[in-house]
């Protein structure tokens, strides 16, 4: 059996693939990747790259080469879905600690295979006024950090540190909280940042913290790259239609004072015409 087929991840961030990625394949192989988090964590995962056999046309199942997911460290647990192919799996999020992912191949055919990441949520309990954010996150989750590892919007908006937690106060006029439409409702938007780097690698996570003033309901979610550089792009495409706006904008006056200019130009000629005509009369 392949030592990389049956591997237990205990890291809060880490890349995986099938065998031999990118390369082919073995044939006849049952792979487990089980994702082991400490308690209260919960993991959310990503699938970067899949080829894998087809479904069988006659089924439409993945009856020869497929990928599992189960919500849980059993075959047991709830199946979050099976792939195969070159569809593109959703990203998942544990309802726990532990994840299971099963690689499945037949003796026939073989491919790529697959890459995943995936990364350790951390418990966070966010709550919101109409006038502040609440942000709470138990020591237990975050061993060792300084509290200035933790903050919101900016270095300068850190946590407080209590016996027990970290914790962060902060106005919504405060920290870069910016209001944002979703769905027709205005919401207090900013992002909290963990610091988990050391000396060797960066390791910065992102959680956006939103709040709905209104009805004072907040929520907490993590920012994958993947969502990172979605939201890059859309920030750049916004930027974009700004500055065209903006030539556009400075284009308007340029073409008004163009016809102005002619309609001078015309009426005086029309003047012109009746001042000789007037004199000749004469």
């Amino acid at each position: 059996m392949l030592r990389e087929c049956q591997q237990v991840l205990t890291a809060r961030r880490m890349n995986f693939t099938s065998p031999h990625y990118p390369n082919i394949y073995p044939n006849n192989i049952n792979c487990h990747w089980t994702i082991h988090l400490e308690p209260g964590y919960r993991v959310k995962l990503f699938f970067t790259s899949m080829e894998l056999e087809d479904r069988n046309s006659l089924t439409d199942k993945c009856d020869y080469d497929s990928v599992s997911v189960h919500d849980g460290s059993s075959e047991s647990d709830p199946l979050l879905g099976r792939w195969c192919g070159s569809e593109q799996p959703p990203s998942f999020l544990s309802k726990a600690n532990k994840m299971l992912v099963i690689l499945n191949t037949d003796r026939n055919s073989a491919y790529k295979g697959f890459s995943a990441s995936y990364t350790g949520v951390v418990p966070i309990n966010v709550s919101c006024t109409r006038t502040e954010f609440q942000i709470q996150i138990s020591q237990q989750s975050l061993p060792q950090l300084e509290r200035d590892s933790v903050y919101l919007g900016n270095p300068s908006c850190s946590a407080q540190m209590t016996p027990t937690a970290y914790k962060i106060l902060a106005r919504f006029d405060n920290c870069g909280t910016a209001g944002q439409k979703r769905r027709n409702i205005t919401v207090l938007v900013n992002t909290l940042y963990i610091d988990f780097s050391d000396g060797k690698q960066q390791n910065v996570q992102e959680y956006e913290v939103q709040c709905d003033a209104q009805r004072k309901v907040a929520s907490v979610s993590i920012i994958s790259v993947e969502e990172r550089n979605r939201l890059n792009e859309l920030a750049r495409r916004a930027e974009e239609a700004n500055s065209e706006g903006g030539v556009q904008q400075d284009s308007k006056p340029h073409d008004t004072s163009d016809i102005v200019f002619i309609s001078i130009c015309v009426l005086a000629v029309i003047l012109m015409v009746i001042a000789i005509v007037w004199l000749v009369l004469l």
